[in-house]
């Protein structure tokens, strides 16, 4: 008894710091619309990809201990012990709510015993369909509204989020760059994002008594981005999705969001803006540029092209630039790398600094690694090595400049396409829209043979 009860302290005790991360994300946004900002700044950005890592780290904790709990006394009974805890009894009906749907297990959730996909599928095979599957389905689509899951009717048919945010971030290159920009829900309805802006600007000039004042009409132009349909889709036996003693099915659609958000992530760094593909931002030619010339590059000339990006930025956009995105293998040669005196270019966090041009946080494979000349630096793996042959790219930016609009990830199981052979069409699409050329000005590309692959990274 002394052990169930610690175990539903505990769980109270991440109930409670799950619900203090969620408060701190309302706390953020609230803070933003309060301000009638329609992005956050890039430290809320960053605080609230913290806060949401927490939350998806606590939920794991949560049931885990449920599970425990479970095996000493009936879930129901837990589950209502530690919600009545956790809330306190005053609060308004509404909060109840609200807290009691954050608080229980979700539908589907990792390592549950229910597979959403498996669902989608037999809730609408022809001749077999499941009243339960279609249940379940039907609360997951409330648990995402309430969870405030941007998307519009048919909230069931988008895929858990727990799937999402595992597998885009870890089983292929992510998104790192276009998590950067400044990201809107896409408008229903429409076919292209047209942004008005201002190309020519009025004038002010001092004058003398009697003289005519400056007159210069402003001129506009319009910013279009089009929208693009991002889908994959796999055919699977009808066999293997009932009979598989694991959820097959999550294997496939993880491994179809996953490649979903990868090619998002390298269309808004190098997509050719044609055939149904985001113009990226090295296929604006609008953008400042910076070649950097050198038979044996140095970690010096890189970090001087890097500082003259910088510049470029700050004197084309009158603001400054906000991050630096490279490739891994760029950044680990710029920590490989000593001055004269055998000192690091880059050293670790915490380490003696000694005049070093930059700071490494951790070592990592993609996402916010350090700093370089003041600035944060983000690693995305979808920078290619083979530009020109065998250069990469280091692009410096006011990422909050960029702009993409998308539409909730959805899924679909299709039975008729395949029927002859008694199979399964799983699909993943998504329709978004980016573009860069907000302020070209804002973005600065690094190149040259300087940038050449370094030998043994």
């Amino acid at each position: 008894m002394d052990v169930l009860e610690t175990l539903r302290s505990t769980l109270r005790e991440r109930l409670a710091e799950r619900d203090a991360h969620v408060a701190e994300m309302e706390t953020i946004t609230a803070a933003a619309e309060s301000e009638q900002r329609s992005e956050l700044s890039a430290d809320e950005t960053l605080r609230f990809a913290e806060l949401r890592e927490a939350i998806t780290n606590s939920n794991a904790e949560i049931e885990e201990i449920e599970a425990r709990i479970n095996e000493g006394a009936s879930i129901m009974d837990a589950a209502t012990e530690a919600r009545e805890a956790a809330v306190p009894s005053e609060e308004t009906d509404a909060t109840e709510a609200r807290v009691s749907i954050k608080s229980e297990p979700m539908t589907y959730r990792q390592g549950g015993k229910h597979s959403y996909f498996k669902d989608l599928a037999l809730s609408s095979a022809p001749g077999i369909g499941d009243l339960e599957a279609r249940e379940r389905l039907a609360r997951h689509g409330m648990e995402l509204r309430a969870t405030s899951r941007t998307d519009t009717a048919g909230g069931e048919f988008v895929p858990p989020l727990w799937l999402m945010n595992e597998y885009i971030a870890v089983a292929r290159a992510g998104r790192v760059t276009a998590d950067l920009a400044s990201k809107y829900e896409l408008p229903a309805s429409t076919d292209s994002i047209n942004l008005p802006k201002i190309s020519t600007g009025t004038t002010v000039t001092g004058t003398t008594d009697n003289s005519a004042v400056s007159n210069t009409d402003m001129v506009t132009s319009t910013v279009t981005a089009p929208v693009n349909t991002y889908a994959g889709q796999m055919v699977s036996s009808l066999a293997l999705l009932e009979q598989s003693p694991i959820n097959f099915d999550q294997v496939v659609f993880a491994d179809l969001i996953a490649a979903l958000g990868q090619q998002i992530g390298a269309a808004v760094i190098g997509g050719a803006g044609t055939s149904g593909v985001h113009e990226g931002i090295l296929t604006n030619t609008a953008v400042n540029s910076v070649t950097y010339t050198a038979t044996t590059p140095t970690a010096a000339g890189v970090y001087t092209a890097i500082t003259q990006a910088i510049s470029q930025v700050a004197k084309t956009r009158f603001l400054p630039a906000n991050a630096i995105v490279m490739n891994p293998q760029r950044w680990y040669w710029l920590a490989g790398s000593t001055d004269s005196s055998g000192r690091p270019f880059v050293v670790p966090n915490g380490g003696a600094p000694f005049n070093a041009a930059g700071e490494q946080n951790e070592p990592i494979a993609q996402g916010g690694v350090g700093t370089l000349a003041g600035l944060p630096v983000y690693l995305d793996p979808n920078i290619g090595t083979t530009y020109s042959t065998s250069q990469d790219r280091v692009i410096v930016a006011r990422f909050s400049d960029l702009a993409l609009f998308e539409g909730p990830i959805r899924s679909r199981v299709l039975f008729e396409t395949d029927a002859n052979t008694m199979g399964v069409r799983f699909q993943v699409y998504s329709y978004s829209a980016f573009t860069s050329r907000r302020y070209s000005g804002a973005i600065s590309v690094c190149s040259g043979t300087g940038f050449a692959a370094p030998s043994g990274y």
